[in-house]
């Protein structure tokens, strides 16, 4: 069934990252590097990954990468206990200092959430000196 095929995550988001960022930067030239290991999603994970994604990298775009002379998005994936952790960081002018991503009301992070949510997963936004770091964390069998 449609249901159970599987998609290699890498290819699939390496594709995807290109794309997003052909449409909507702009002429800007983004540095893209994606590493991420060999493995298979179902197609619904990995379609709600994308979407995740697809918000992130708009964000990246729209809000943070206004005055940045050389933008960069990087996506690490690596597995740690039976999870996937994906870590997406871009070298952009940062969240807010009282952006607080559990009480936000923004639509596209509410999205984030609750995709994330629907892959049995979490998310979280980790502190850094430059740019923004969002980390996901799924059970590999998704």
């Amino acid at each position: 069934s449609p249901s159970t095929e599987q998609i290699e995550l890498g290819d699939y988001l390496t594709t995807l990252f290109k794309e997003v960022i052909e449409v909507i930067s702009n002429g800007m030239l983004i540095k893209l590097n994606i590493n991420i290991p060999v493995i298979r999603v179902s197609s619904k994970s990995a379609a709600n990954l994308g979407i995740i994604f697809n918000e992130l990298i708009t964000n990246s775009i729209k809000y943070a990468f206004g005055p940045t002379t050389s933008p960069q998005i990087i996506l690490d994936g690596y597995i740690i206990d039976d999870k996937l952790m994906l870590d997406y960081k871009d070298n952009g002018v940062g969240l807010s200092e009282n952006f607080n991503f559990n009480s936000t009301s923004s639509f596209g992070m509410t999205v984030i959430k609750e995709l994330t949510k629907s892959l049995s997963g979490e998310i979280k936004v980790v502190p850094v000196d430059n740019g923004t770091f969002f980390q996901i964390k799924i059970p590999v069998e998704c």
